[in-house]
């Protein structure tokens, strides 16, 4: 079944959707639950219910915002290309805690000449998982793996 909550963390409040496979889809909850459900069933093409989601899930996501480690939650990547779920693996590589920039995930996945291509036409962020979190560094952006999918 495919179900999803609202759920709080330290840095705010977020919608998360989990499919039978995994996490699916997590957004800001700055928009009615009515906007959630439109993105998520537009994004899987089924009606998420709202309802509950699996405390690892829940205790995942929370413990990943406040930087602290955390037992790793199965991802659903159905919804991504496989050009997508490509650099998701390649991001999944990246030790926790340590960055890269984007010209390194271009080098990776060899089939990018402008290491802008990777925000602009790989990574469906910030609507589809809470795999990567994007940081900006003061020189230059930076990418940081938080779970595996």
């Amino acid at each position: 079944m495919h179900s999803y909550a609202k759920v709080k963390t330290k840095i705010g409040q977020f919608w998360v959707g989990c499919s039978p496979a995994g996490l699916a889809m997590i957004s800001a909850a700055q928009n009615p639950n009515a906007a959630f459900e439109s993105a998520y069933q537009k994004l899987l093409r089924v009606k998420p219910r709202q309802g509950s989601i699996p405390k690892s899930t829940i205790r995942a996501i929370q413990d990943a915002v406040a930087g602290r480690p955390f037992n790793p939650v199965s991802i659903d990547l159905s919804s991504l290309s496989g050009f997508q779920s490509e650099v998701l693996k390649k991001l999944a590589k990246i030790p926790r805690g340590e960055v890269r920039p984007y010209s390194w995930l271009a080098r990776e996945v060899r089939r990018l000449h402008e290491p802008w291509e990777i925000s602009w036409r790989a990574i469906p962020f910030p609507s589809s998982s809470l795999a990567i979190v994007w940081c900006r560094h003061p020189e230059a952006s930076v990418i940081t793996a938080l779970a595996a999918p």
